[in-house]
């Protein structure tokens, strides 16, 4: 008597059925792919205001705890925000904070094409400015960096970073 023949392989039937599965979670899958890169770009933000905190925060130590003062008046500096960035750059890259933390991974304005141009830095973050006198920057509780625009949605408003460390959202705050 012959052993009964086992056929290897799959049916035409088996293989339709797996490649609709397949086809509907991959349907279903794209909505919480925005979602999930949308929460991976506010989390790099986070990162980077904290990034840029610390940078500050020991800045103000190695300082007798007196703010950084950009160089010349503040209109002059206000208007012309490359230098200004630049400047701020310079000022906080022996603390940690690189070129690509000063651009907020939701900012798809074509801000990464400037990494290449060392003279030039468009930031997604301003830097409140405070006088000179010591400790001025822990006076008031009001946020040392806040984030340029709307990168993660009208709804939530811009990130921002205060004096503790904590990151807040300004919701209502139009930059």
């Amino acid at each position: 008597m012959l052993p009964p023949v086992r056929r290897s392989g799959w049916s035409l039937l088996e293989v339709l059925v797996a490649a609709g599965i397949i086809a509907l979670l991959i349907t279903l899958s794209f909505p919480a792919y925005s979602f999930v890169r949308a929460r991976m770009n506010f989390a790099g933000c986070v990162a980077n205001l904290k990034s840029l905190h610390a940078g500050l925060s020991v800045y103000l130590q190695d300082h007798a705890m007196v703010w950084p003062q950009p160089p010349g008046d503040r209109e002059m500096a206000d208007a012309d925000e490359d230098k200004l960035g630049i400047w701020w750059f310079e000022t906080l890259k022996p603390y940690g904070p690189t070129r690509e933390t000063w651009i907020c991974p939701g900012d798809r304005d074509g801000h990464e094409h400037d990494q290449e141009d060392p003279n030039t830095l468009v930031t997604s973050y301003g830097i409140t400015l405070f006088d000179e006198t010591p400790n001025s920057a822990y006076r008031w509780f009001q946020p040392w960096v806040i984030e340029s625009g709307q990168n993660h949605g009208k709804s939530q408003g811009p990130n921002l970073i205060m004096p503790d460390g904590e990151v807040r959202q300004g919701v209502g705050i139009e930059i």
